[in-house]
Order: C-alpha cells, then sequence, then structure tokens
C-alpha cells in the first residue's frame, strides 16, 4: 500500500522588494526543504512542498504578509481534495510576529480552521498537542492544548519589542543626523546623494546630478531675475529636455506594474520648486521641524536665503537665527498664485494702499448716466474705520500721474551705482558662457530625439499590432514636434547676440530715468512687480503723493531743489475721500 504523502506550503518572507537581494531566498528555500525532510522522517511518510510563496511586505502593519498564504491555502484545497494542504513552513517564526500577540493568534486561528498546522526551522512552533484528560479516554475542547503555545505568544510579544528597539535606534539616529545638518532621505530633485567624511563620521550630502542640475539652475536663474512669467520659464526648461525622475509601481510580489514619472515640468512643480527650502540650504523636513525650527544644512545647495526670500517674498520667508537655526514664516497655510484680475487697466493695484486703513485698492471702473465706464482705484471699510476712497486711473490727477511723478523723484544710491559697469561686464561674460552651454545642451537634446525616434520606427518595423503602432506614431509625432522646438531654438542661441556697449549704456539710461523704465513697461504686470521693487514695505497712495514711502535702501530721492520738494515731501495732489 502506498503511502499518504503530506502537501506542505513553504513562505519565503521579505519585509520589502528589495530585500530578495540582502535576505537571501536560496538559504530560506533550504532551510524549509531540510524542515520538511525532518517532518517526513517524524511521519515516516513523504513531504511533498506544493509551492513557494514569496512574500514582500512588512509584518508590522495592521495586513499581515501571512494572510496571503493563508488565503492561497484557502483557495487551492478546495480545487484539490487528494492533495491538500497540512502544513504551512517558513524558517525564521519572529519575521512573523513582529505585529504581536493579538495578530498571530488571529492568523494561527485561520489556519486551525482550515486545518493546517505552521512549522518553523526554529523550533519555536510544534504541532505537540496534549489532552490533560487523556488518561479518562475524554476529550474537550478545553483539555486539550499546544505545550509550546505560550513560549510562541511569548516569542511573538518579544518579536515586537525587538522590532520597536530596531526602529527606535535606527530612526533616532536618523533624526538625529536629520538635524545636525545632513541628508537622511532620497536625494533632492538636481542633486544626488554622496557619502563623506564629517566631524560626525560618514555623512551624507548632496552633489550636483549631471543631468538635473543644469535645469535647477535655469529655473532660480530666471526667477531671480525676474524677467520672464513662469510660462516663459516653463517653456524654456522643458525645451532643455526637463523630465521628472521615473518610478517603478511594484505589486506585493516585487513585480514591476507601472512606471510613474517622467513628466515636464509643470507649474505646480514649479511652484514646489520655488518654495522647497532644500534649495536655499535649509531643511525643514518633518524629523527637524517638529522642534518648532530648521536648521541650515552642513553643505551649499543652489540659493542663498536671501535669493529665496526674494523669490517667495510675500509667500514664505526665512529668517537666521544663532545657530544654524532658521525661523520658517509662512504667510500663507500653502503656496498660493494670487489673481490680481485686470492688471492692463490696473496694473498697480496690488501694490499701492488705501491712505485710511492700509490695504490694497482695489480697481474697477463705474458707470455714468450716459453709459460711459470711469475707471478708478478704491477702497472702503465698514465700522467702526468707516471710508471710502477713490482716485481716477487717468487724468493730471489721476494714481497713475501721481505714480509717474513720485517715480520722477527716485534715483539709485550712489552706493548702488558705483562700480556697476564692472559687475554688468563680469555678468555677460557669465551669461555668455552659460548661453554657449545651452546651446551645446540644445544639441544633445536634438540628437537624443533622433535617436529615440529610430529606436521608435526600428519597433513599428518589427509589430504587427495595428494598436501599437498607432501609438508608436503617436510618440514619434510628439519627438518630431520636440525636435523642432529644439532646433529652433539652437538656431536661435547660435544666431543671438549682445552688443555689450549698447547695454550698458541703455541700462544706465534706465537707472537714470526709472519713470521710464516703469511707465512705459508694455506688461501691466511687469510694470506692477517693477514699481513694488522700489519700497521696503508696501506704499499707501497718500505717501506717494507727499513723497514719503520707505524705499530700499539702494533708492533714494533726488535733490530737493531738481525734484521740486519741500521739507514735507512733494507739493500734494488731490485726491477724494
Amino acid at each position: 500500500m502506498d503511502k499518504v504523502i503530506i502537501y506542505v506550503l513553504g513562505v519565503k518572507r521579505e519585509s520589502t522588494p528589495g530585500q530578495k537581494d540582502s535576505v537571501n531566498p536560496e538559504i530560506q528555500e533550504q532551510k524549509i526543504k531540510y524542515l520538511a525532510e525532518e517532518l517526513g522522517k517524524k511521519k515516516l511518510t513523504k513531504v511533498k512542498i506544493v509551492h513557494y510563496l514569496d512574500l514582500a511586505e512588512s509584518a508590522t502593519g495592521g495586513k499581515q504578509p501571512l494572510q496571503q498564504a493563508i488565503d492561497w491555502i484557502a483557495n487551492y484545497n478546495p480545487k484539490n481534495p487528494l492533495k491538500k494542504i497540512t502544513y504551512l513552513l517558513f524558517m525564521d517564526f519572529k519575521r512573523q510576529g513582529r505585529s504581536g500577540v493579538l495578530f498571530y493568534a488571529d492568523l494561527k486561528r485561520q489556519l486551525a480552521k482550515l486545518g493546517v498546522s505552521p512549522l518553523d526551522s526554529t523550533g519555536i512552533i510544534s504541532e505537540e498537542k496534549r489532552n490533560t484528560l487523556e488518561s479518562f479516554g475524554v476529550k474537550y475542547s478545553w483539555s486539550e492544548y499546544q505545550p509550546t503555545e505560550k513560549s510562541e505568544y511569548l516569542a511573538a510579544e518579544e518579536a515586537r519589542d525587538n522590532f520597536r528597539d530596531i526602529m527606535t535606534q535606527l530612526i533616532g539616529a536618523e533624526i538625529n543626523y536629520a538635524r545636525l545638518g545632513y541628508i537622511i532621505r532620497n536625494s533632492l530633485f538636481g542633486f544626488q546623494n554622496e557619502k563623506v567624511d564629517t566631524p560626525h563620521g560618514k555623512r551624507v550630502v548632496l552633489k550636483p546630478h549631471p543631468i538635473e542640475y543644469p535645469w535647477m539652475v535655469t529655473i532660480f536663474e530666471r526667477l531671480l531675475e525676474g524677467r520672464k512669467t513662469d510660462d516663459e520659464i516653463i517653456a524654456e526648461v522643458n525645451l532643455m529636455g526637463f523630465t521628472t525622475r521615473t518610478r517603478k509601481g511594484r505589486d506585493a510580489n516585487g513585480n514591476v506594474t507601472n512606471v510613474r514619472g517622467g513628466k515636464p515640468l509643470t507649474p505646480r512643480l514649479l511652484n514646489f520648486f520655488k518654495t522647497k527650502t532644500d534649495y536655499a540650504g535649509v531643511n525643514n523636513e518633518k524629523w527637524v521641524s517638529s522642534q518648532g525650527y530648521a536648521v541650515k544644512f552642513k553643505f551649499p545647495v543652489l540659493i542663498t536665503i536671501a535669493e529665496f526670500n526674494r523669490i517667495n517674498r510675500g509667500v514664505m520667508q526665512l529668517v537666521e537665527k544663532e545657530n544654524d537655526i532658521v525661523e520658517v514664516i509662512r504667510v500663507h497655510n500653502k503656496p498660493v498664485i494670487k489673481s490680481y484680475g485686470n492688471l492692463e487697466t490696473y496694473p498697480f493695484k496690488a501694490f499701492i494702499a488705501c491712505p485710511t486703513c492700509g490695504k490694497l485698492l482695489f480697481g474697477s471702473a463705474s458707470r455714468g448716466k450716459l453709459g460711459k465706464h470711469y475707471p478708478a482705484y478704491h477702497h472702503s471699510g465698514d465700522l467702526p474705520n468707516k471710508h471710502y476712497f477713490r482716485v481716477s486711473v487717468d487724468g493730471d490727477n489721476g494714481l497713475e500721474a501721481t505714480v509717474a511723478k513720485f517715480l520722477s523723484h527716485v534715483k539709485f544710491s550712489k552706493k548702488a551705482l558705483a562700480n556697476f559697469e564692472d559687475k554688468i561686464l563680469a555678468r555677460y561674460e557669465s551669461r555668455q558662457i552659460d548661453e554657449k552651454q545651452k546651446t551645446i545642451d540644445l544639441q544633445k537634446r536634438v540628437t537624443e530625439l533622433n535617436t529615440q525616434q529610430k529606436d521608435i520606427l526600428q519597433t513599428i518595423k518589427q509589430t504587427e499590432s495595428p494598436i501599437v503602432i498607432k501609438m508608436l506614431s503617436d510618440d514619434v509625432d510628439e519627438l518630431e514636434k520636440q525636435k523642432k522646438e529644439a532646433t529652433d531654438a539652437r538656431n536661435n542661441k547660435e544666431i543671438e547676440e549682445i552688443d555689450i556697449a549698447t547695454t550698458i549704456a541703455t541700462a544706465k539710461y534706465y537707472l537714470e530715468h526709472l519713470d521710464d523704465l516703469i511707465m512705459t513697461a508694455t506688461n501691466p504686470a511687469v510694470k506692477g512687480a517693477l514699481f513694488s521693487l522700489i519700497f521696503q514695505r508696501i506704499p499707501t497712495y497718500q505717501e506717494l503723493v507727499i513723497g514719503t514711502p520707505i524705499l530700499r535702501p539702494i533708492f533714494e530721492l533726488k535733490d530737493s531743489k531738481n525734484a521740486s520738494v519741500g521739507a514735507k515731501g512733494f507739493e500734494p495732489l488731490t485726491y477724494s475721500v
């Protein structure tokens, strides 16, 4: 008579897909095979391992990886009544019991319901059962027990305690190094992590990424220059080939299911980069900010704190304290792009305040009896500070005339003008080097796009699926569009020349005639933004009238004789309240 064969399921465990390389699955498989052989010797029969189940999830969360094995058995046994699995074998009990006794007891109860006994190679779990009434030939549910059950539950709690101790040491050390100013997570976009020797041992710092770094340099250069809109910056950087990093999505078994990323720069992502304090060398992540402040990195990154504050004025500011501590002041709970509406007619409404309450002016046009509209800046307030202020846009006493008159009395300070020509020449040389490099980068981009097109065309030749061919053809068309844009940009860079002498002369003229520079700006948003740069804080309309706003240190009022300024300021203009 043939011996009865015992069918078992082997389980190999890794907490994450990446641990398949560090925790050798072959060793686990050998241990499980040896355990099956020992079980066969004990039962005096043959033991067959039906399947090896790879589990790549942590056992510390609410969802236990062993639940997959239980579900697998519950699905397998009804379909194979003659080959039912009666044992579940794994190498180390402690890796299964890290969530504690409650989770382990529930898993064991489910296995018992299926008629399956768990066994591990360490001997903590045993299938032995004893009946306290066996000598009387009687058995009850309460009289039968497993001698190892108590030790199993104790081991499960010890495994959970051990996990807690290990994670406390690991995370505690990482928090400490983060607060010392080192990198403890994935690298910042535009950079890559590098281990270097430091006073605190071998620690991780950032170094420029060979591909991503030039994109980030261009983004922050354009933001600091303030000459381009966000949309123009996005178009320029995408033309350089900007794409986000790709990440692979995996299922529970570690198989790749999708690839995320590879996207171009968007307004939302640009806004994220703007407010990311890491680019100013300030670590404000949760392990650091939980103590109420941020800290400086131990290494330079991309921009200074002062430059970060310029870019994020009105949204977020960084204030340096002692001992490399930085206070992060948020004006809004989250970065927002505020819309000021009809800037074409009212370019200054976001930058001039009501003389009564100090709040920003509104801009709108009231309609007269004959249907004619009268554009004006205005503001009103309710009790306890009830008031109404209104000034027309145009006319001799209009707001724009007031702004123009004030600007005609403002000039750069002597200190700001000192060595101006040397500085602009140095900037010019730096820009020339950058432009040449960008021309080279654009040529590389064109070459890359050509290579991608050739690869896709080769794939099209080898496939017969109409759907795949259509998708690949669309990709070719998109690459052709990108290639044309990159080629045009490269050609424009090659023929672009700057007359430095004319540039310096033009710059000097506008430095001496700020009213021409600002009032003749064709872009209303630029006109208002340039106007706002003159002031330390937003001026009220009355301050512009009498010439008493607080200017930035690099600006000053012209000589009173030349500017027709009295002891208390300019001669007041008429406005209605």
